[in-house]
C-alpha cells in the first residue's frame, strides 16, 4: 500500500478499533525527507486532540501515543532519529496500562 503525494487511506469507525485492553499497531516507513514537524504514520480519529491512538514522527523521533478513559500514554524516546533513505519498522503496543515503542 503506498499513499504518493502526501495521501492517506480512510478506514471507517468500527467499536472494535478501539483499545480495549491491548493493541499493537505496525508499519514499515521510509522517509526521504521530513517537511512537516509531525508526520502521521497512523491514526484512528483524524479530529485533532481527539485520536485513540497514533503512531508519529515529532520532530525526527518516533512517537506513540494511546489515549484512554483514565488518561493517555505517551512514548517517545526524543533522543532516538529515524534514519532517513533507507526501510524502518515501528511497532507501538499497549497492554491495558503501560505503551511501548519498538524501532
Amino acid at each position: 500500500l503506498s499513499a504518493p503525494n502526501a495521501g492517506y487511506l480512510a478506514v471507517g469507525h468500527h467499536r472494535e478499533l478501539v483499545p480495549a485492553g491491548g493493541l499493537t499497531a505496525e508499519a514499515w516507513i521510509q522517509l526521504d525527507a521530513i517537511t512537516t514537524p509531525r508526520p502521521t504514520i497512523l491514526r484512528k480519529n483524524p479530529t485533532p486532540y481527539q485520536a485513540s491512538y497514533i503512531l508519529r514522527i515529532e520532530f525526527g523521533s518516533p512517537q506513540w501515543l494511546v489515549f484512554t478513559a483514565s488518561g493517555s500514554n505517551l512514548v517517545w524516546p526524543s533522543h532516538v532519529r529515524v534514519p532517513l533513505g533507507r526501510p524502518v519498522h515501528l511497532a507501538g503496543t499497549w497492554g491495558g496500562t503501560t505503551a511501548e515503542l519498538f524501532m
